[in-house]
C-alpha cells in the first residue's frame, strides 16, 4: 500500500520564519521593562533620600518648613548616588560565577 504524499514539507522553516521576528521583538521588549523597572527603582530611592534629606531640615519653625522645601526641590546631597548600574558593561559576576563560564557549571548557583 502506497502512502499519500507529504504534503506539509517545509512547514517548520515557514513557522520559524514567521515566529522569528515575533521572538526578536520579545526579546527586546524584555530587556526595555528591565530597565524600565531599573530606571524606576533608582528614582525612587532617588525621591525617598530627597524626603529623607528634607525632613532633617524640619525644625518646628517656618524658616525649616521653608529649607526642607528648598531641599526637596534641590535632591539629596550625598545621600544618593546616581546611576549606580551600567548597562554597557560586558561581564556580570554572581558570587565567583562569571557570566562566561555559566554553561560550562551547570547547576552551581542552586544551594
Amino acid at each position: 500500500m502506497k502512502s499519500a504524499p507529504n504534503t506539509e514539507r517545509g512547514f517548520s522553516l515557514i513557522t520559524f520564519a514567521f515566529l522569528l521576528p515575533a521572538l526578536i521583538a520579545g526579546s527586546g521588549i524584555s530587556v526595555d521593562l528591565g530597565r524600565i523597572y531599573v530606571t524606576k527603582t533608582e528614582l525612587q530611592q532617588y525621591a525617598d533620600a530627597a524626603a529623607i534629606d528634607a525632613a532633617f531640615e524640619l525644625d518646628g519653625t517656618s524658616a525649616g518648613i521653608t529649607d526642607a522645601y528648598n531641599k526637596a526641590l534641590v535632591g539629596p546631597g550625598t545621600t544618593a548616588t546616581r546611576n549606580r548600574w551600567n548597562f554597557d558593561t560586558s561581564n556580570v559576576t554572581l558570587g565567583g560565577l562569571n557570566s562566561r563560564n555559566c554553561l560550562s557549571a551547570p547547576g552551581s548557583l542552586i544551594p
